[in-house]
């Protein structure tokens, strides 16, 4: 029916969106860090020393390595869970139960992604407060995902069919006042 064509047709968005955007991530991630050692770096100083340094001997390089490992436990999961999750009422419980433990992987690898992202935010840099500030950060990175998520689901769900839906309630308006007029006759 019209549930299973729309899970289709969004799972493959879906699909593409977390995959690119996890590429992204980890592509910008080691950028930054790749830029960072450029500004460290100095006339006395070695760029690849300080890049080592950064990515070895740093909260951020390791943090870093988070994030990588993040992005590609993401990148796999929706890949599986695009393979595996069920496309019809037919599909057996197995790929179903399948699909459901590829989704808590990907929530879990996302949750962690934000928690490393909010362990080394803005919040994080005074002392007295940090474990408050790394805390409201989560939260409010956790929401604010949330929300964007919700929209872009909408957007690829409602949008898409906007006309079939404005058909069904014109119908419904048009039948609605046909039968008003017959009743005021």
């Amino acid at each position: 029916g019209l549930e299973s064509a729309i899970h289709s047709i969004s799972k493959k968005k879906v699909f593409v969106l977390i995959a690119t955007s996890s590429i992204v991530i980890a592509f910008l991630s080691t950028m930054l860090l790749m830029y960072q050692a450029v500004i460290i770096t100095d006339k006395e100083s070695n760029y690849f020393d300080n890049l080592s340094t950064l990515f070895f001997q740093t909260n951020n390089g390791l943090l870093w390595a988070f994030k990588l490992i993040c992005c590609i436990v993401l990148l796999f999961s929706i890949y599986f869970y695009y393979k595996v999750s069920p496309t019809n009422s037919v599909d057996n419980r197995l790929r179903s139960n399948s699909a459901r433990f590829l989704l808590f992987i990907l929530l879990f690898a996302i949750g962690t992604f934000i928690a490393v992202n909010s362990s080394v935010s803005h919040s994080s840099s005074v002392q007295e407060w940090s474990t408050i500030g790394v805390l409201t950060d989560f939260i409010h990175t956790s929401t604010v995902a949330l929300w964007i998520g919700g929209l872009i689901y909408i957007s690829y769900v409602f949008f898409p069919n906007i006309r079939r839906i404005t058909d069904a309630v014109l119908a419904r308006i048009q039948t609605h006042s046909k039968e008003q007029r017959t009743i005021e006759l």
